[in-house]
């Protein structure tokens, strides 16, 4: 440990100190992969044309994998029912998260709902356009069930 701190001492003193004149270093900024994803939040109505068109491809694939794994009732019918998902989708389409905001009080009904978020992924990747400008994106998704 001293070795360790006399080696580092040393080195400091063999620095040549820095003039009045130069600038001092500046810190070296974190890897990109460090920083914070670039993420915007697609909510229920969204008024830019791109967002809302991603956000309904992907509630169009969740829908596709739920109608396999939506409850029924002894008769065939759909149990009734409404949820609102938050679903976080990276640029490559890699789904991050997704969580139930608003449950449903059917149990069987959120987990169908949760499955076919899995199943249905990965997602499309975003356009070269969406890339430029975000990194994730979060969706705010509602599912009515047998309405």
């Amino acid at each position: 440990m001293f070795r360790l701190i006399a080696a580092s001492l040393l080195m400091l003193a063999l620095l040549p100190a820095a003039r009045a004149d130069e600038a001092p270093l500046a810190a070296a900024s974190p890897p990109a992969e460090a920083a914070a994803p670039r993420t915007i939040v697609v909510a229920l109505r969204s008024r830019e044309a791109r967002l809302a068109f991603y956000r309904e491809a992907c509630l169009q694939q969740i829908l596709s994998e739920l109608r396999e794994r939506v409850p029924r009732d002894a008769a065939g019918k759909v149990a009734h029912g409404k949820s609102l998902l938050s679903l976080e989708v990276a640029a490559d389409g890699r789904l991050v998260a997704s969580e139930l905001i608003q449950p449903d009080t059917s149990a069987a009904l959120n987990a169908a709902l949760l499955q076919s978020v899995q199943a249905a992924a990965p997602y499309p990747a975003f356009s070269p356009a969406l890339s430029k400008d975000y990194d994730h994106m979060v969706l705010i998704l509602p599912f009515n069930f047998g309405d």
